[in-house]
């Protein structure tokens, strides 16, 4: 019996110390911890038996994978199952790396998935004090010249200001791509994405370098991300957060890269998704095929106009400046517009049982996100977990991931109460009481294969669409934000 098994879309990343899908699922050399996720779906007109999936190879000696089995269910025709791997990224080189998985039945038969997955090389030049992310079509570099951040706090030592995780947002850089080509257009990244998207990928990762800077007293994320920006050069922002004084721990790195994330994601927002300011700086400063551009300059300022919120539609005014330098001559076209975040969401549901005795060993949750015009997200649109916070002044945090394998609508995930439970003892934690639950969405890219590069570049994954925290602009405090669902533990 053939296996009729396919992948759904581009398999993604997710950066496992945040839980967060790195914009458009791109993968970066300087975050180690990423893990490889895609989704397996049936194509078959019948059930497929159960099956066991592992990364055979990668074209990339430099990633190091872990390649344990993972089981996959019976599927029925045209249901899916989630596979994610953790992997190392700390050696990888910029590319398009081939990946191919095996999936195998009991009764020995067998077929191999093959993918490409995108991945960048991002780090600081100290002595130029520009971030640098290198992509197989060429290097693009970005100073940042002016941020919003949190208020400085003094260190109780006295000594300087505390390290904080943000969230941080640019609203002022200038980038410069290298890429020399002849003639109008030149390549996109990956042949796919638009250049914005290597611009948030810089935001998104210096801000989640922050986070673990400052959580972890870390200086740089162990691939060479120093946090340039962490001192306040614009008006101050504030991060909502779900504890007015949350503990110290896991769950501070989920409040502050997830609030981070979305200050990013103004960049992508602020600078369009149908066409981004290179392609439409090449398009208004038309060259002949025997002039050669050198290279491109791209100054912006971005002016968030409202509280950054995932799922809402916030506007971000933005100036910015298209300079070609060529061999002949500085061509230049500027631009000066408001933007709308389109990644929208309608008010979601998150279920979870309550009260649970707690020797109940699993506990199944469950969410319903509909879009803006309130048809449910389903299957593979949505990259969806869940935070789990033991009870108040209780340290630390767990996730679930939740999926729609039936394409239903409803996104479901497993919670082993169990083995958390056991975890708290031995910290001598609390457990009995209420458990707060907080829904995170990111969308997927499904760009559909063979696309041309300019229509695929118009499909987007990675932008928040729920988050339980929000960048406000102007709080002075931390607005509290309620939990999504409340799972109260008792004695059993």
């Amino acid at each position: 019996m053939a296996l009729t098994l396919s992948l759904a879309h581009r398999p993604f990343s997710v950066e496992l110390a945040t839980g967060i899908m790195l914009p458009d699922g791109i993968f970066d050399g300087a975050l180690p911890q990423q893990s490889i996720n895609v989704h397996v779906r049936n194509d078959g007109p019948s059930a497929t038996p159960e099956a066991e999936a592992y990364i055979e190879g990668l074209s990339d000696p430099g990633i190091q994978v872990n390649a344990y089995l993972i089981a996959i269910p019976a599927l029925e025709p045209g249901e899916l199952h989630l596979c994610s791997w953790p992997c190392n990224f700390e050696q990888s080189s910029p590319g398009k790396t081939r990946l191919s998985i095996r999936v195998k039945t009991e009764t020995g038969h067998t077929i191999r998935l093959m993918a490409k997955i995108f991945v960048s090389r991002t780090h600081y030049d100290i002595p130029r004090r520009e971030y640098v992310c290198r992509v197989p079509e060429g290097e693009f570099r970005l100073a940042v010249q002016e941020t919003s951040g949190p208020p400085q706090e003094p260190n109780p030592n006295g000594e300087g200001y505390l390290d904080l995780p943000g969230p941080w947002i640019i609203r002022r850089f200038s980038s410069t791509l290298v890429q020399p080509f002849s003639g109008k257009y030149g390549p996109l990244a990956f042949d796919d994405p638009w250049w914005k998207v290597v611009a948030w990928i810089i935001a998104a990762i210096s801000a989640i370098s922050a986070v673990i800077f400052a959580t972890r007293g870390q200086g740089t994320a162990s691939g060479g991300i120093q946090c340039d920006y962490d001192e306040v050069t614009g008006p101050t922002t504030n991060c909502r957060s779900p504890d007015p004084k949350p503990s110290n721990g896991p769950s501070e790195i989920s409040a502050a890269s997830i609030a981070s994330g979305i200050a990013a994601y103004a960049v992508k927002v602020g600078l369009a998704d149908e066409i981004d300011p290179w392609r439409r700086g090449q398009h208004a400063t038309p060259v002949p095929d025997d002039e050669t551009t050198l290279s491109e300059i791209v100054d912006v300022e971005l002016t968030p106009l409202e509280d950054l919120v995932a799922g809402v539609q916030f506007g971000v005014r933005v100036n910015w400046r298209y300079s070609r330098i060529t061999d002949r001559a500085i061509h230049t076209f500027a631009v000066t517009e408001e933007r709308k975040n389109t990644a929208l969401a309608g008010k979601h549901i998150l279920r979870a049982p309550s009260p649970v005795k707690v020797n109940e060993h699993q506990v199944t949750i469950e969410a319903e996100i509909p879009n803006h015009l309130g048809q449910l997200y389903s299957g593979v649109q949505l990259f969806t977990y869940v935070i789990i916070k033991p009870p108040a002044g209780t340290g630390g945090e767990f996730r679930i991931v939740l999926s729609d394998p039936k394409c239903e609508g409803v996104y479901r995930g497993i919670f082993n109460l169990a083995r958390a439970v056991s975890q708290l003892r031995e910290r001598k934690d609390g457990y009995l009481g209420d458990w707060r639950l907080y829904l995170v969405a990111q969308n997927i890219n499904l760009a559909p294969d063979g696309l041309p590069p300019e229509e695929a570049a118009k499909f987007i994954g990675g932008s928040p669409i729920v988050a339980p925290f929000s960048v406000a602009l102007r709080s002075v405090n931390c607005p509290v934000t309620l939990p999504d669902a409340v799972m109260t533990i008792v004695d059993a």
